[in-house]
């Protein structure tokens, strides 16, 4: 039966030590022959707490965490204890590891296909405005003086410069004392 699971299953004492393995979780963590027995399992996943005699006997969900292969590289894995009581009521542990590479890798495609046009690839507009927001929020936690300040001098100094480079006849007319009504007789 181990050996037929498509999914790895390791048998846990109750310290969480692997005392038996099939060839999926042996293929899973990179162990070769019998290597992942007798390692820990907090050594091939982490955040799983083992379950102790006083939790009810309803089975913990399985939960998403990261495997750690032989050659310390990390993947997700989705993972499920089952509590085997023996006559005295405690006993080992069965963990079901299922490799959750290939559906994290589809999520990924397809909340990508929610930012970006699949067409043209450029960003729709709920990715353009996320984009945009997250520029915004970055623009405002880094704006400093010393970057506003010369900024901000360069481009009233260029707008005086303009101004006096202007032809008379574009610049802006200054409302002459005749034209606004004031000192006008009649």
């Amino acid at each position: 039966v181990l050996e037929s699971s498509l999914d790895g299953i390791m048998v846990l004492d109750q310290d969480g030590r692997v005392l038996e393995c099939n060839s999926a979780a042996r293929r899973l963590f990179g162990c070769q022959g019998r290597r992942c027995v007798h390692h820990r399992a907090g050594q091939l996943f982490s955040g799983i707490t083992m379950p102790t005699p006083s939790m009810t006997d309803k089975p913990p969900r399985p939960v998403e965490t990261l495997g750690k292969r032989a050659d310390g590289s990390t993947f997700p894995i989705e993972v499920g204890l089952a509590l085997i009581r023996d006559r005295a009521g405690w006993g080992q542990f069965v963990a079901t590891i299922r490799d959750l590479t290939d559906r994290k890798r589809r999520e990924r495609s397809i909340e990508a296909l929610t930012f970006v046009d699949d067409l043209t690839g450029l960003y729709n507009r709920r990715g353009f405005s996320m984009f945009a927001s997250q520029l915004i929020r970055l623009a405002a936690r880094t704006r400093q003086e010393r970057v506003r300040r010369p900024l901000e001098a360069s481009t009233s100094r260029a707008s005086s410069t303009a101004k006096d480079e202007l032809p008379k006849w574009t610049r802006p007319i200054s409302p002459s004392p005749s034209r606004t009504g004031r000192g006008v007789s009649r």
